[in-house]
């Protein structure tokens, strides 16, 4: 895989696509993300799926413990998940910075997106952040959920 693809978790896939009732822009969104000029998909094996499950549950004990993120959607704990399994190789890039706390994740850009204006929109600036794993902040987090269990 080259450098610089982008890859595509099944996940961000569904959050894509999803909410998209017309079949024209459906197919549009389909063709769209199944392109592999631009995009790789991640591997989904089970065993894989297994270890993001048990991530996304520790991660979901540190927002808690921290009062952080905690209206934060199943599918962005298991994408948080996958950032820790694959840490060293992806950043995420999202526009709901919240749902990813500091306590954990480092914000390492911002990419603006002008929206241009239409016969519905008065045009905007849509703003992602690039977001990576911070292990030794999870560390931090996680030697404080393990002193309370004690």
């Amino acid at each position: 895989m080259p450098l610089g693809y982008i890859l595509i978790d099944p996940l961000i896939e569904f959050e894509f696509r999803r909410n998209v009732f017309l079949p024209k822009e459906s197919l549009l969104k389909k063709n769209f993300i199944d392109d592999d000029t631009y995009f790789s998909k991640v591997n989904s094996h089970p065993e894989v799926f297994n270890h993001i499950l048990e991530n996304a549950l520790i991660l979901s004990k540190i927002y808690a413990l921290k009062k952080q993120a905690l209206n934060c959607s199943f599918t962005d704990l298991l994408l948080a998940g996958r950032l820790m399994l694959i840490r060293d190789i992806a950043v995420l890039v999202t526009g709901n910075r919240k749902d990813y706390p500091e306590c954990v994740f480092e914000t390492k850009g911002i990419i603006n997106v002008d929206i241009p204006k239409s016969d519905k929109t008065n045009g905007s600036i849509k703003c992602f952040s690039i977001l990576n794993f911070n292990q030794q902040k999870f560390n931090n987090c996680l030697n404080q959920l393990e002193k309370l269990k004690n």
